[in-house]
């Protein structure tokens, strides 16, 4: 689920390639040399190994495996820099390739256009920013970046996280600083370095690194390693994403008061009975959640593979070279993340009707596939969902959701600033 305040993103063409194809021919023959140390870890746990060994050659083994600092997409980059950057009285704006057009921009006035009114606090939410405004910013940043994508840009910002953090949880006296100097990630951080429920000695994110995807569970030893290591390295992202890491987070549904999701990893109460009927209670235990995130995630893996099968295999013969790993890590994994935000039956819908229009002739390769399938499907869902028919929703939150997930992956990687 996504907090962060939104304008609408306008309609666009289709994604284009993020790069020349002598660009990405030449990124492929690169990988192609990093990619045997990653095959050493696949096959040593097939033999006997565990995933969590793939992990950790992931995570510690940078020069030797591609890992997430090395592929990160535009749209991914982007939402690193918002999330890194943007401080309440900033927005960003994206381009119709999903690259930030400069920086986190002041909301101030921009060639005398005033961006409206603030509130009591002093804050301004994007809903709340005139057009005039959106305007005189988007024509500026065309001027100042000729280099951006043509047409019309989207703006993102966290001023709604900021905004509860700062005015809700801080005390008075530490609001004047916070305004000028807190982002998203510093809030993020914030609860997932708090000690873990019934874990007291153990830190959220560390508790979550060392159990979610557990090589242990009967329901992680069922999916692919490289799938599982590839998820491991994203689960702090999905919590990040989820709930920013805050145990007692609860979405409600507005008409009826009542909580559509709860907990860390926010899952919906009957979805999370499904995995533990007698334990109904104890839907926001972060024990319980961190279990129950690889028996969804292997839910997730076998409805994808029964109701795209045939669309997968497509996929990776033509857009892959029948390289599964890869196939997996930067095609798979992508899906089942955004699955996770959007349902299965979604992903599985736009899989087939991505593989229905394109087979043979597929616009993208390795993992550009992916960017473009969702770029694709977003842009459809915006006019009518004529070229993807079965597939009733799928919005913004929906489309950005996964760059979301690594981009937050990424930074809580970093040390906490001091």
């Amino acid at each position: 689920m996504s907090f962060e305040g939104i304008r609408p993103t306008p309609k666009r063409k289709d994604h284009a390639p993020d790069s020349p194809p002598e660009e990405r021919g030449s990124d492929v023959s690169r990988r192609e040399v990093l990619r045997f140390g990653l095959r050493a870890a696949i096959a040593a746990a097939l033999a006997g190994g565990t995933a969590l060994e793939v992990s950790r050659r992931l995570a510690e083994n940078p020069d030797d495996i591609e890992n997430l600092s090395e592929k990160l997409s535009p749209a991914a980059e982007s939402f690193k820099t918002l999330y890194e950057h943007a401080k309440i009285d900033e927005v960003l704006f994206i381009d119709a390739d999903s690259r930030a057009v400069g920086g986190p921009m002041k909301i101030e006035p921009v060639d005398g256009v005033s961006p409206g009114k603030v509130d009591y606090n002093g804050v301004i939410f994007p809903k709340n920013i005139s057009k005039k405004w959106y305007d005189a910013a988007e024509a500026k940043l065309h001027r100042e970046h000729p280099d951006a994508a043509p047409g019309a840009l989207a703006c993102r910002s966290t001023i709604g996280v900021l905004n509860a953090h700062i005015f809700t949880k801080l005390p008075l006296k530490d609001r004047p600083i916070a305004r000028k100097s807190l982002t998203m990630i510093d809030v993020v951080r914030d609860y997932a370095e708090k000690p873990t429920p019934a874990h007291e000695n153990s830190k959220l994110l560390d508790y979550v690194r060392t159990n979610a995807l557990n090589a242990n569970e009967k329901a992680v030893q069922n999916l692919p390693p490289t799938v599982v290591a590839t998820l491991r390295e994203l689960v702090p992202g999905l919590a990040a994403q989820e709930s920013h890491f805050d145990t007692t987070a609860k979405s409600v549904d507005p008409a009826t008061g009542k909580p559509l999701a709860v907990g860390l990893f926010q899952f919906l109460p009957e979805t999370f009975a499904t995995y533990f009927p007698d334990k109904k209670d104890q839907a926001d235990s972060v024990e319980l959640q961190t279990e129950a995130l690889g028996m969804h995630f292997l839910s997730i893996y076998r409805q994808l593979q029964k109701g795209a099968k045939d669309s997968l295999q497509k996929i990776l013969a033509q857009c892959f070279d029948g390289n599964t790993e890869v196939f997996e890590r930067q095609f798979l994994v992508p899906v089942m993340v955004n699955a996770y935000n959007s349902g299965q039956g979604t992903l599985t819908k736009i899989i087939n009707g991505y593989v229905a229009q394109y087979d043979g002739s597929f616009p993208a390769h390795g993992r550009d596939v992916y960017d473009h399938m969702r770029t694709d499907a977003y842009a459809d869902a915006k006019n009518g969902h004529t070229l993807y028919p079965n597939v009733k929703t799928y919005g913004t939150d929906s489309a950005e959701y996964t760059p979301r997930v690594y981009a937050l992956a990424e930074l809580l990687k970093k040390p906490k600033r001091t």
